[in-house]
């Protein structure tokens, strides 16, 4: 959420910068700023794009302008007009920029602009009344931009991409209906910068910063969702990422992607005919039946009929409902997709072994601060949310990493009392997963995606790749607060094979003593003050903590070298 909101409006702006990569693709025109050069430059990108997108997109049917004008050319990418047969149409102005070649082969991008107003209208399928399609628009508007960029395309030098955007606005409108979604961020900063790296690599970083963000959506039930942000920041950064992957990403992209839209509308469609009949249909039954339900009712009341036979038609009438809602199942559920062709299944291994090879890792980290939100009537607010994805392969060991922090959480919604006072404050929780090697773990992934699902020997290949392990989930942090006491934990639990898994973990507590305190005397706790005093008994006092060093292995759970199963009854 904290990137995506805005990346609708970005979007435009990368192709700016990505054409102007395929300037280095032919001779240096950059020398004399002529009409006849501007031709050349402009044929040169397209046949980068070309080179970029594969066969299965004429770029001479993407519209590009390259002009000169004066000290520099003058870039210009319309966009308007349909999408494919998406049944989606974008109208807006072109993407433009102003761009100056400069020493070395590098270009500079100046004056980019994105367009304002924006406009993409587009079919939700299955979303209108008796299962109809339901148009869409997306608009989004920019008060003020301010972007550049200095570009290498020869990728020997670093490259960056600065902007700065403010008063963007991002709406969705349900053209038949009350359905709407509105987001506004008042100010963005973005940071986009590629340096050079061993092997013709690349490392990638992308920080963005926007300040009040405010979102709310309605629909046509007047349920209305409202959510702002004061302040949001991100940094993502990705490792040795291979610039030759990407056109073979892009290849297989171009060739799937209407099979991935019609399958797409298949299924959220399915036989839209015969689901607004069912629809009807269930519309007429339901009206019949509650009738039904309520001459039932007032006959057993009058004496004309008994209980039993009220229950057995109101089972008949459950029965028949649930046979409309599979019917109704069935209607919206696509049919078989066909085979892929054997050029399709080639263009699909190369896509996916492309992706598995494009990067070496990333990492992002990002955090929203003062966030408010509400949702049928219904509201809270979180001083800070903190948010950590990251993938890698340290030591040739597959690696993924996930932290989740909140503190300051309130609500209106809580009453006073123990129940606010005992609210968590603070949360946070790290964990890793991974360990194993990453080369076997890319080999099996590879073969299940050609597999389709249909090779027996995938599992036990899985199974296998655990001996060479261990797969590990691991905990780093967990803390969280409750009234008077916190509590921190860390762990490890490591699987070598189906039957041969162990793991321990160390967790600290503060404030235990007090807690039972307040357990003994607040109404409302004294159920847990025994699970409590069970657990300050199986700790280990270290000054004013209590501390449950954890392991298991070999089938039993031991607590500061006490085994579990010891203190069962019968034991």
């Amino acid at each position: 959420m904290m990137n995506s909101t805005w990346q609708r409006g970005r979007r435009a702006g990368v192709l700016a910068c990505a054409v102007a990569t395929g300037l280095c693709a032919g001779p240096a025109l950059a020398d004399d700023m002529t009409d006849a050069h501007a031709q050349q430059l402009e044929q040169q990108v397209r046949d980068w794009l070309a080179g970029l997108l594969g066969p299965s997109v004429d770029p001479a049917a993407r519209p590009l302008h390259i002009t000169a004008d004066g000290d520099h050319y003058r870039l210009e990418i319309p966009f308007a007009g349909p999408i494919g047969t998406t049944g989606a149409t974008i109208a807006g102005d072109p993407v433009s920029a102003k761009l100056t070649p400069l020493e070395g082969g590098r270009w500079a991008l100046d004056d980019i602009r994105l367009p304002s107003p924006l406009h993409v209208s587009y079919p939700a399928p299955g979303a209108g009344k008796d299962g109809a399609d339901l148009p869409r628009e997306l608009t989004t508007t920019v008060d003020s931009q301010d972007q550049h960029a200095v570009l290498d395309p020869s990728l020997t030098t670093g490259s960056h991409w600065d902007g700065t955007l403010k008063g963007y606005t991002s709406s969705v409108a349900g053209l038949v209906g009350a359905d709407h979604a509105r987001t506004r961020i008042e100010d963005m900063r973005f940071h986009f910068a590629w340096e050079p790296g061993a092997d013709g690599l690349l490392n990638v970083v992308h920080e963005t910063d926007s300040h009040m963000l405010s979102s709310t959506s309605q629909t046509g039930d007047d349920d209305q969702a409202t959510l702002s942000i004061e302040r949001t920041h991100a940094v993502v950064r990705l490792d040795r990422v291979a610039p030759d992957q990407i056109a073979r990403i892009m290849h297989a992209a171009m060739r799937l992607m209407p099979l991935g839209v019609a399958a797409a509308r298949q299924h959220a469609g399915g036989d839209t005919a015969a689901l607004a009949a069912l629809l009807a249909a269930n519309r007429s039954a339901e009206d019949t039946d509650n009738r039904a339900e309520a001459a039932d009712k007032k006959a057993v009341a009058e004496g004309r009929m008994t209980s039993e036979t009220r229950k057995k038609n109101a089972d008949a009438r459950h029965a028949r409902a649930q046979a409309r809602m599979e019917a109704i199942k069935a209607a919206r559920t696509a049919a078989a997709a066909p085979d892929l062709s054997p050029e399709d299944k080639t263009a699909a291994h190369e896509g996916l072994l492309a992706l598995v090879d494009l990067l070496g890792g990333f990492d992002e980290q990002g955090t929203m601060e003062n966030i408010r939100f509400g949702v049928a009537g219904h509201s809270g607010h979180l001083d800070k949310l903190a948010l950590g994805l990251g993938v890698g392969a340290p030591e040739g060991r597959t690696m993924i990493r996930f932290a989740l922090g909140l503190d300051g959480f309130d609500s209106e919604d809580i009453p006073p009392g123990v129940y606010r006072d005992y609210v968590p404050r603070h949360t946070a929780l790290a964990l890793h997963l991974g360990g194993l090697p990453a080369a076997d773990l890319r080999a099996l992934l590879l073969r299940a995606g050609d597999s389709e699902g249909n090779d027996p020997e995938l599992q036990d290949e899985a199974l296998a790749l655990l001996a060479k392990g261990p797969a590990v989930l691991g905990l780093d942090d967990l803390s969280f607060d409750f009234g008077p006491a916190t509590l921190r934990g860390k762990g490890e639990f490591r699987v070598r094979a189906q039957d041969d898994y162990d793991g321990d973990a160390h967790i600290v507590a503060t404030g235990l003593d007090n807690l039972i305190k307040q357990a003994n005397t607040v109404p409302e706790l004294k159920q847990g003050a025994p699970v409590l005093l069970m657990l300050k008994g199986l700790g280990q006092q270290e000054g004013a903590t209590t501390v449950w060093d954890v392991t298991y292995k070999d089938g039993k759970v031991l607590v500061n070298g006490t085994d579990l199963g010891d203190m069962l009854p019968g034991k």
